[in-house]
Formats: C-alpha cells, sequence, structure tokens
C-alpha cells in the first residue's frame, strides 16, 4: 500500500527525551497508512545515542534523510513544506512559540509537547497563553496538535494526540519477562535523566522520615549534574538507606526491565506536561506514586493513583504506612503499539486527500 499517499514529511532535529521515539513512531505508522513517508533529521540526532536505537526500528519503507546543512527548525520546514504534501514538526512548541512565525500554506503540523516556559507565570495563566499562541498559529497555516496526558486524552479534548508508551517499538514476545531484585527489600525506582526536577533527593528524605529500614531506592538514568548525584549518594550512605544508581543512556528495552524489577515507581516531576514514566508504568500495569506537578496530580487523579504534594513529609506518611506493591496501579492503559498516537495524524491528513 506504501506510495499510494502523496509525500509527508517527518521533521525532527533534536534527539534529547523521546524526540526520536515519537518520529520513527509516527513515520511507521505514516508509512504503515500508505503515505509515501521521509524523517527528516539532523547530523548531530543522527549520531547519538537515542538514534542509535530508535534509528534500527524504522521501517524499510520510510526514506531516512539526515540533513548536513543543519538549517534552523523554522527554515527546514519551510523547505520541505514546499516539497511535500505535508510536513509535520514534532518539535512544534521551538516552531511556533518563537517570534516570526512564518505564514505556511496549511500543510503543516506542529505537534506540542509542552507548554511555553513562562515562568513564574501560574499554570492557569501558562494554559491561556499556550492557547493564544497555538491561536496564532493557526492563524499563519499552522495546524497544531498537542500531546495529551492521560488526564486530557479521558476527557476527549479535540486537538489532541495521546502520548504513547514508551514501550511502543518493542517487541510484543517481551512481555512475559518480568526480572526481580533480590528480596529483603521494598525498592521504589526513579527513572529518566536525573535532573533537579525529577525529584531525587525528596524521595531519599522521604524513605529516611518514614523510618522504615526496609526501603531502596533505584535511581536508573543519566545525572546532568555530578554534585546532585554525589548528594544524593553521601545522603543515602549516611542514613544506610539501599541505593541502585545507574548513571548512563538506557534503552527502551533496559528501561523496561529496570521498572519491571522494583516494587514501585516514583513520578515526582515539578515541570507540567506528559509523563514518559508515568506512561511506561500504566503500560506495564506498576504501582505509582506520584506527586508534584499540577498536570501529574491531574494524571494520577483520573486513573486512581496515589498523589501527594512533593514534600518529603507527604511522601514518608505513604511510605510509612503501607508495602509499595499495594500502592494502585494506573487504570489508564495507552495503546500497545502507539496506533492512537498516529491515527489522529492519518485523520486529519486524510480528510484533506
Amino acid at each position: 500500500m506504501s506510495g499510494s499517499f502523496p509525500l509527508v514529511s517527518v521533521i525532527e532535529h533534536g534527539h534529547t527525551g523521546h524526540r526520536l521515539f515519537f518520529a520513527v513512531l509516527l513515520a511507521n505508522g505514516l508509512a504503515a497508512a500508505g503515505y509515501r513517508t521521509q524523517l527528516i533529521t539532523s547530523a548531530t540526532a543522527s549520531q547519538s545515542p537515542q538514534f542509535a536505537e530508535y534509528g534500527t526500528r524504522l521501517d524499510s519503507a520510510v526514506n531516512l534523510c539526515v540533513d548536513v546543512t543543519q538549517p534552523d527548525l523554522k527554515a527546514s520546514v519551510e523547505t520541505y513544506a514546499e516539497q511535500s504534501r505535508w510536513a509535520i514538526a514534532l518539535d512544534g512548541e521551538a516552531l511556533i512559540y518563537q517570534r516570526g512565525l512564518p505564514a505556511m500554506r496549511r500543510n503543516v503540523i506542529a505537534l506540542v509537547l509542552h507548554s511555553p516556559d513562562l515562568y513564574p507565570l501560574r499554570p492557569g495563566f501558562k494554559r491561556m497563553a499556550k492557547s493564544s499562541l497555538l491561536r496564532r498559529a493557526q492563524r499563519r497555516g499552522i495546524l497544531t496538535v498537542s500531546l495529551a496526558s492521560p488526564s486530557v486524552v479521558l476527557a476527549r479534548r479535540p486537538n489532541t494526540v495521546p502520548d504513547p508508551s514508551p514501550f511502543s517499538l518493542l517487541s510484543p514476545d517481551l512481555a512475559h519477562e518480568e526480572p526481580r531484585l533480590p528480596g529483603g527489600t521494598e525498592w521504589i525506582g526513579i527513572f529518566g535523566g536525573m535532573t533537579a526536577r525529577k525529584g531525587s533527593m525528596a524521595l531519599l528524605r522521604a524513605v529516611a522520615a518514614s523510618g522504615r529500614r526496609d526501603l531502596g531506592v533505584s535511581m536508573i538514568g543519566p545525572w546532568t549534574d555530578p554534585a546532585d548525584k554525589a548528594q544524593a549518594i553521601n545522603f543515602a550512605t549516611a542514613g544506610s538507606i539501599p541505593l541502585r544508581l545507574r548513571d548512563s543512556y538506557v534503552s527502551t528495552e533496559q528501561l523496561r526491565q529496570e521498572m519491571l524489577a522494583v516494587d514501585a515507581v516514583a513520578v515526582l516531576n515539578s515541570n507540567e506536561g506528559s509523563s514518559g514514566v508515568f506512561l511506561g508504568s500504566c503500560s506495564l500495569d506498576l504501582p505509582v506514586l506520584a506527586a508534584g506537578s499540577e498536570s501529574l496530580r491531574r494524571d494520577a487523579h483520573a486513573t486512581g493513583v496515589t498523589w501527594v504534594s512533593g514534600d518529603p513529609q507527604g511522601l514518608a506518611s505513604v511510605l510509612a504506612g503501607r508495602a509499595l506493591r499495594s500502592l494502585p496501579s494506573p487504570s489508564y492503559r495507552p495503546a500497545p503499539h502507539g496506533e492512537d498516537f498516529v491515527e489522529p495524524f492519518v485523520r486529519l491528513m486524510h480528510s484533506d486527500l
């Protein structure tokens, strides 16, 4: 069926976070739906560990184009919008949140992952500002869709695409493996890039304040600041808290194994927006302890997950009173292979054929 529909260019120059995962998942889905599809990425992204992982999962029907000229996103979108029936910018906020937004021919779709960085505005004002910027983009001929976390998906809001499980590209035959850490200690895990917003120290302080000596913390993902890593190690050592620490890029398969190995997952993000770790917990049916941002609170309440304020005492009160495995797991299940992420794009483009 591939090639029966017009050319679509999926553009993603970055490689941090889940960006290349989104790009490969969407490009594969569009090719499967019959569109001639090309994935445009930068030379820098093509040499990243993320591309080494996700690039191997790119469908053979997708044409890979590495743009060695390194243009900015706006110039790249303008170029490929001229050459393609549709150009899809997966770093949509980098396009629509900038000044000098170009006028397009209504054949550009921008996927918006996050609200604009408008600190110190409150979340309600940030949402208003985001809505205003989305309307401006639409007036300039850019169609926008926003990445939706579970609470937004369940509310069936328009112009959104569900955030897919980070395990959507994994082989189904991995589904029955369930490694466990050695017994005698209950492990709570925190996963992803260990930035100041991840809440690693809040979790360690909560474990110490809980008074339990059978709790350990598993921290899996690269640290951005060696001083933060040293602080975590020193605190755990001083408090005799069992600590597993893996300071490196973790592939999706490795992340899945590490998440299945713990008794519960801590999602303590302070930044607004959808959480890939939360979505991974949903797809693996893992107990979750959530704290932090307003968007995470909404997701937790919509899916039946325990949510508390982000201070160590609030977290400690939950950890002190129950076994980690008794924490509820999310009731929400993302589509196993990201079908619900791809389908809105297909529907939007097909309606214009």
